[in-house]
């Protein structure tokens, strides 16, 4: 995954972005203010709570050992798979 800074001023994380477009925002500042209005003290947790379900749905799509096993590791090519079946799925 690329080093991405995350903020007004910074490059997005990819996953963050496809979050933000999943929700009806193609501007994630406009995203991220919307996430503080509805989790005040936690503004990422709508991101947290929809990138763990992408994660359980990617796991049981693709039958990866996560599906059954929450804690079943995650290695550097299921990133890369997750990323781009998180592209092609959003």
């Amino acid at each position: 995954m690329p080093e991405d800074s995350h903020g007004p001023s910074g490059k997005w994380n990819p996953r963050y972005l496809a979050y933000a477009k999943c929700q009806g925002f193609p501007d994630p500042d406009a995203m991220l203010a919307k996430d503080e209005e509805r989790y005040p003290g936690g503004k990422m947790c709508g991101f947290i709570l929809w990138i763990d379900a992408k994660w359980s749905e990617w796991a049981t799509v693709t039958g990866h050992p996560r599906s059954k096993d929450r804690n079943a590791p995650l290695w550097p090519e299921d990133h890369v798979a997750f990323d781009a079946w998180l592209a092609e799925s959003t």
